[in-house]
């Protein structure tokens, strides 16, 4: 986890409670072996068997991730386009009475 959101809070003793919470983004696919890939403009690996995967971070905010594939002869390219967002709220602790 690269930058989680981290929630730190007292808890009734002297031990404080530490709690993070991130999240990836996977992009994955498939195209023919001898293609290119690029991926927001920057090329990403294609195995041999023309599959493709990256892993993102996935921050707090809105993200257009365009997927391009250009077939090796260059004559066809084939584009996606994600749209992809997160908003991440951390919500108020719940704190409970302990009996003595």
């Amino acid at each position: 986890m690269k930058s989680p959101v981290v929630s730190r809070y007292r808890s009734g003793g002297s031990k404080q409670f530490e709690f993070a919470v991130d999240a990836e983004l996977i992009v994955f696919g498939t195209t023919c072996a001898d293609a290119s890939v690029t991926l927001s403009g920057e090329p990403i690996a294609v195995r041999p068997d023309g599959s493709f995967t990256v892993r993102l971070q996935l921050p707090d905010r809105r993200q257009v991730i365009p997927v391009v594939a250009d077939s090796s002869d260059g004559i066809e390219s084939r584009t996606f386009v994600l749209a992809v967002e997160r908003n991440t709220k951390v919500m108020e602790p719940v704190i409970r009475e302990t009996e003595v």
